[in-house]
Formats: C-alpha cells, structure tokens, sequence
C-alpha cells in the first residue's frame, strides 16, 4: 500500500524523483553489499509530500532535501530499523560524501492516531548539525514536531562533519519523547546510531607511489596483522578490497604487494597508509597487512574496523 507522508511544504513545484547512483559512487556499492538496487528507489510521486509503500529503501524526496543529499555521495546504505514502540517508529541510514558523513533518520508515525509533541533531543558528545524539516529547531541539539499525522513520517538529517582529536567518533545517542491526542500519554524512544572511523574515511587520489614512500616513514604509528579469507587469492582482488571495502586510493600493485592510501575526510594532514601482501608459500587467502597513520588511535580505530571488513566473507 502506498503511505500518504506529511506535505512539508517546502516547494511549490511537484516531488523530485531521487536516483543516489553517481558516477562516482557505483564503482564503491559493495562495501554496504550488493543486495539492493538503490538507497532511494523512486516511487511515482506527483504531488509534494514523500511517498512510501511500506519500504522506506523506496521514497521520492522533496527537492530540499534531494538536494542536500545528492551530490558527490561516495556511498550509502539501506535504511535500518533502530527503535520501535508499535506507534512510533525510527530508521535510518548514512550517506558518505566527501566532505560529511550524513545519517538520515525517518521518525515514522505507525499507527491510526495522530501523534504530538514529538521532541528530539541529542546528546552533544560529538559534533554535528541538526536539518529538520517539517520540524523546528529548538536548540543546535534539539528539535520539536507539535503533530505527526498517520501514517507519515518526519525526516531529520544528522550532518557530520568532524572527527574527534583522539579518533573516536561518538555515536549518536538521544531521545524522541512524544504522546498521542487520543491519551495525551508520553512516550520515549532511544537514540543510538553508531559512528565509525571508517566511515570517514575518503581516498586521496593525488597520492603516487614516490608521495607514499615519502609518506610511509613519518608516518610512525603502525599495526601489522594478517587477514585470512578463502577468496583472496591475488593481489589484485586484494587491492579492490581496499578499494571498495575501506574507500581508499589504489595506488599501486608490486609484485605480490599492494600499496592503497585514503585521509579522513578532506584532512590531508590525517593520512591512512596501507600496505597488504600476499604470503608466499601459504595458504591462499592469506595476506599480510600493515597500516600506518601519524596517531596511535587513529591507526587502532582504523586497523580494527579493516581487519572486521576484509574478513567478511559477505558484506551485509
């Protein structure tokens, strides 16, 4: 069935029809997998308000919010489930750009009754900026909805656009408290959608084989480990997992080595050194990696979240 979503009034001309598959984003899919066509597979929309049928992987975005969103998107992934209480429901999911990482969460009334004093309140352990829309602004974590109608959903982006100093990256943690017009009963759903370092990490194109042997020795901070998967079994699918796994710049292949670079976000001050290499005389599926950055916590944080992708042997 298709779902009637609140018109946000946000333009006057009718609802944009949202394709995130860019040029340069369709070489990188399978790092969030290769089981679904689209993050937002259009619906037939003519007038305003978003549609959906049931599937939020399947909604038409009004222009102010399409704009936003497209454009120089490296990644993005299906939307998830986080919390559900049978009247109100949340989901989101994160679209990677080059300059931010960008979590769109959809506050998803369920239910029959009109659903009112809706207040998001986050915590500000991390930076970021709050764009509602339907929604006001209430303070620069904090957000306030008076009325939710049936069967309808608010759209909340979450822009992030700074690593922490020490490397970590907060989740997203808060709350949604609302009540209904029928009992006038608060309710409150948890917020706590996880950052990881990986997820901002971007590839530095500009980065050739002398500029990472210049690089290598300054970079001091360093973790070796070896990655056992059954399907790498060249050196060039290796580098394609750095690549479309991690979101780092192929630089070279030499002999049995593979050398790939990738900086957290614009930050070329912040560089992430890879260099992996099949084991000879080993098993195959066997490869040694050694990873440096200029900061201890950087290099841990990173080197845990590469070890957990390349020893997938599907990506979710």
């Amino acid at each position: 069935y298709q779902r009637r979503v609140r018109d946000l009034s946000l333009d006057p001309k009718p609802t944009t029809n949202v394709n995130m598959m860019t040029s340069n984003s369709s070489s990188s899919m399978s790092l969030l997998g290769s089981s679904f066509t689209d993050l937002l597979t259009p619906t037939t929309a003519t007038v305003h308000p978003i549609y959906h049928d049931g599937d939020l992987n399947r909604i038409s975005l009004p222009p102010k919010i399409s704009s936003i969103v497209t454009g120089h998107a490296r990644l993005f992934n299906r939307v998830q489930s986080l919390a559900n209480d049978g009247l109100l429901a949340l989901y989101f999911n994160k679209i990677l750009k080059d300059d931010e990482v960008i979590v769109m969460l959809y506050i998803n009334n369920e239910s029959a009754t009109t659903v009112s004093k809706i207040t998001l309140t986050l915590n500000q352990t991390s930076k970021f900026e709050l764009v509602p829309f339907a929604s006001q602004l209430s303070g620069p974590a904090q957000l306030s909805l008076p009325t939710l109608s049936p069967r309808s959903t608010e759209i909340v982006l979450i822009k992030v656009n700074e690593v922490n100093k020490d490397f970590t990256v907060s989740s997203i943690v808060g709350s949604i408290n609302y009540s209904t017009t029928t009992t006038n009963a608060t309710s409150k759903l948890g917020v706590n959608i996880l950052l990881q370092v990986s997820e901002f990490i971007r590839p530095v194109p500009e980065i050739t084989t002398p500029a990472f042997a210049q690089h290598w020795p300054t970079h001091t901070a360093e973790l070796q480990t070896d990655i056992r998967r059954a399907d790498i079994t060249t050196i060039q699918i290796l580098q394609a997992d750095f690549k479309n796994r991690l979101q780092l710049h192929p630089v070279a292949i030499t002999g049995v080595a593979a050398i790939a670079c990738g900086c957290i976000l614009k930050d070329r001050t912040r560089l992430c050194l890879v260099h992996g290499e099949l084991k000879p005389g080993t098993t195959a599926g066997l490869a040694k990696i050694r990873i440096r950055t200029n900061s201890r916590a950087f290099t841990d944080h990173f080197a845990h979240q590469l070890i957990e992708r390349l020893q997938l042997t599907q990506l979710p």
